[in-house]
């Protein structure tokens, strides 16, 4: 039966939305924070739904964190989260990281902020190529 495959999974997004409540909880500044590449030397991502985080421009970033904040109720210190973010971008571009980033066409379709927000995102990205 299919039924106690559903109530693990809902257990399971349930502890998955618990965890992401904690960790945000005192706002996103200090996630954004979190050293997660400088020993990094491959970092390989895919997603569907938006642009990666280190590949994010700084107005798309904000959209982001604002639509993150204002959906789990955190703390609002989006000014500073979307600050530490840009300066965590850094090590792709002074370091020796490299990032294979697969996007699903979806996310460059789904537009956050406005057109011009976007259009600036979507140039960025040819710097990448």
């Amino acid at each position: 039966m299919a039924l106690p495959d559903l109530v693990a999974a809902l257990r399971n997004v349930q502890a998955q939305w618990a965890e992401w409540t904690r960790v945000t909880a005192a706002g996103h500044e200090r996630r954004q924070r979190k050293d997660m590449t400088s020993r990094t030397r491959l970092l390989r991502t895919y997603t569907t739904e938006l642009i990666p985080g280190p590949l994010q421009t700084r107005d798309y970033a904000r959209e982001v964190l604002w639509t993150c904040i204002g959906f789990v109720g955190t703390r609002n210190d989006l000014d500073a989260a979307v600050f530490a973010r840009i300066v965590r971008q850094r090590v792709p571009h002074e370091g020796t990281l490299h990032i294979y980033a697969l996007v699903h066409e979806a996310a460059l379709w789904t537009t956050l902020g406005n057109d011009a927000v976007m259009a600036a995102q979507l140039r960025h990205l040819k710097i990448f190529r």
